[in-house]
């Protein structure tokens, strides 16, 4: 007989350890699912004791910092792997920060990617609905007016009607 190894808390050959479990050596392999302390690996099983990865389970899009290179642009600059977390993300010591002091209600200090500088532009003032007329007042900001009843949706397919789109009969 042998023991699988089931807790990292207990030294492999300490029989005495309650996380062991004794295995007959003809008996089918135990699975016992542990964690290995990686936030990216989603599956994780006891075997000759230690815990292992099925390397099939990443759930993560990077494990070190070259895993993010190739994404980030100027204005966040290059990605780091939060490895906690198991993500690119933007690290913001480097990012661009743009100051919001001199933001306006129709003009917003904006980092632009393409260029990796703050510049002044208006703000996208968009609610996503086809029945609205989506403007900026420079004295109060966005503004979503209803379009009136029976106007056109935007997509052609139905029309406004108490600012939502209903669809053609």
């Amino acid at each position: 007989m042998f023991a699988e190894f089931i807790g990292k808390s207990c030294p492999p050959n300490d029989l005495n350890c309650s996380a062991y479990v004794l295995i007959p050596p003809d008996s089918e392999p135990l699975t016992v699912s542990c964690d290995d302390g990686d936030a990216c690996t989603g599956s994780s099983a006891c075997a000759q004791g230690k815990c292992v990865t099925d390397p099939t389970a990443l759930l993560c899009g990077c494990k070190s910092d070259t895993d993010c290179a190739k994404y980030g642009h100027p204005c966040t600059g290059p990605l780091v792997c939060d490895t906690t977390k198991g993500f690119c993300a933007v690290d913001a010591k480097v990012a661009i920060k743009c100051d919001a002091t001199s933001n306006k209600p129709c003009l917003k200090n904006t980092c632009v990617p393409t260029l990796g500088k703050c510049l002044m532009l208006p703000p996208l003032c968009a609610d996503g609905n086809q029945c609205t007329a989506d403007t900026c007042d420079p004295a109060s900001g966005c503004k979503f007016a209803a379009m009136p009843d029976g106007a056109a949706c935007l997509d052609g397919k139905g029309a406004c009607a108490a600012g939502k789109c209903a669809a053609k009969p």
